[in-house]
């Protein structure tokens, strides 16, 4: 057996074969423009103008922020042809939705942009996403016993839990900030 520097030969085989699954799982997650990017000119081009119009309100992967999440698409418009939802988000972008989301003239979002939008939701809705969408995460949860690490609150149907649940509780829970 081969030691170099107190490393034998087959640890650093599989050091460096680790290292290239790291290398790996690191491109597969590497930003969502990139992808974007790789996919098509279109769908690029579409996320450059949601990063430019849209985020700053939908949140950066349109998971909601000020504005309500756009993603996941509903089942009616992920399977709808693209030349159906094209004229339907540029009615939205053009009319808007008065005190809640402003409207957009053609100087400002083309129809050729508004195509590329269509492109980049289509395409991000087909990506894996981690963990629950917004809705899921409000929709109410099962009853459950309460212990030292969670809290059910029937009144919201919601738990909360760990770190949460200690700061919340330490910082005076529901009567400083109401039920979660």
């Amino acid at each position: 057996m081969i030691v170099r520097h107190g490393i034998s030969r087959r640890r650093r085989v599989a050091l460096a074969s680790l290292g290239s699954v790291l290398l790996l799982v690191a491109t597969v997650a590497v930003d969502v423009d990139l992808a974007a990017a790789q996919s098509s000119p279109s769908v690029a081009h579409g996320a450059q103008v949601f990063n430019n119009n849209c985020q700053i309100c939908h949140g950066v992967f349109a998971q909601g922020r000020m504005g309500p999440p756009l993603l996941p698409l509903p089942p009616e418009i992920a399977q709808a042809p693209r030349e159906d939802l094209i004229p339907e988000l540029t009615g939205l972008v053009r009319s808007g939705i008065p005190g809640a989301m402003p409207r957009f003239e053609a100087e400002q979002v083309s129809d050729d942009d508004v195509g590329a939008l269509v492109d980049w939701f289509l395409f991000m809705n087909a990506q894996p996403r981690a963990g629950r969408s917004f809705y899921e995460a409000l929709a109410p949860v099962p009853a459950v016993q309460s212990n030292d690490n969670l809290t059910y609150v029937a009144a919201t149907q919601h738990t909360i839990s760990y770190g949460f649940k200690q700061f919340y509780d330490q910082q005076g829970g529901a009567v400083r900030f109401g039920n979660p």
